[in-house]
This record gives structure tokens, sequence and C-alpha cells, in this order.
């Protein structure tokens, strides 16, 4: 089984402070609440990830397997790049995976998968090391949809004036805007 591990990394910011300020109508001079804005902004990001079960801000992963066929049972969906294709060859020396043996293929605006090209032959890896096949990945949307901005607004919003749980009866903008991006996935097997 693939192993998944964060690359430490620092993406643009989805949401500003000055952008999430205008939203709640504080003037930017207001600073007293700067650290509890930044909380309500990464909450809503959180909140809006798991709602969608996507990767909306920027994130680097890199992920480990015993061989070729393990890592591509990586299954976060928007892919925006494939960074490093990696392995160790039988005697462990790390080799770089020519970039004519795999593509990064478009499935639908939810997610795209990395292939093997077609009749390439796969080289050994070393046997028995978890981490025999490496590469690393830059996940997130390429371009932001503004109605799932919003919708992270809102939330902001909710979660800066209400500062402590509510009954929710109804479903809201937000949680109706989130649903239409819900990635959900189907297992091939």
């Amino acid at each position: 089984m693939a192993r998944i591990i964060d690359v430490a990394h620092t993406p643009t910011e989805l949401i500003t402070k000055a952008k999430a300020k205008k939203q709640l109508n504080i003037e930017t001079s207001f600073t007293e609440d700067d650290d509890l804005i930044q909380d309500c902004i990464d909450a809503a990001i959180a909140y809006a990830e798991r709602a969608t079960n996507t990767i909306i801000t920027e994130a680097k992963y890199q992920i480990t397997g015993v061989d070729f066929a393990d890592v591509l049972s990586f299954g976060y969906q928007k892919i925006k790049s494939l960074d490093e294709f990696t392995y160790k060859d039988e005697e462990g020396n790390v080799q770089t995976l020519s970039a004519d043996s795999y593509s990064l293929n478009t499935v639908d605006d939810f997610e795209n998968r990395i292939c093997y090209t077609e009749g390439v032959t796969l080289p050994k890896v070393k046997a028995f090391t978890p981490d025999a096949v490496s590469f690393k990945v830059t996940c997130g949307y390429t371009k932001k949809p503004k109605d799932l901005i919003k919708a992270i607004m809102l939330l902001i919003t909710d979660f800066y004036e209400v500062r402590g749980t509510t009954v929710k009866e109804k479903n809201t903008t937000a949680d109706v805007i989130f649903q239409s991006y819900r990635y959900y996935k189907v297992d091939e097997k």
C-alpha cells in the first residue's frame, strides 16, 4: 500500500486576511481580531475541503510504494503537476523515471490520473523496499471556482459572527455550493 507524506510547502493564500476583513465589514486598520480572523479562514477552508472531499488549497505530497503499481493507488483528485518520479533500481541506486514513461491524464473536472505510457517496459525495482518507487505531486485547483470561494467567505462570516455552536435546520447556501463540488470516488476494481 502506498504511503502519502505531506511535503513542506507554503501555498499562495486562498483568501487573504484583507479580503476576509472586507467580507466581515472590518476596517483593515483594526488588527485586534487578526488571529481570530485567520483561525476562521483556516477553519472555513478545512470545512470546505471536508465537505467537498477535495483539495482546494495547493498542497504537495510525496507518494512512496513497493512497486510501480503500488504508487498508482494515490487517490487525490486534482493533481496539478507531477514534480518528480524516481525509483530504486535492483541495486538500490535512485534513478529518475523517464518522462516519456508516464503522463498526467485528465479524467474529469475533479480528477487527474497518473498513467504509464502504453508499450513502455518499466524498470525492475529493489525488492522488499517500501520506498522503491516515489513521486512528488502538487494537488489543488488550478483556477479556484468563484462560487466555491464565496461559500468559504460565507463560512468565515458565520464562524466570526456566531463564535459558538448553532442548530441547523436547513441547508445553508455554502452547503448547497459545496455539494455541487463534492467528489465521490468510485473504486474501479
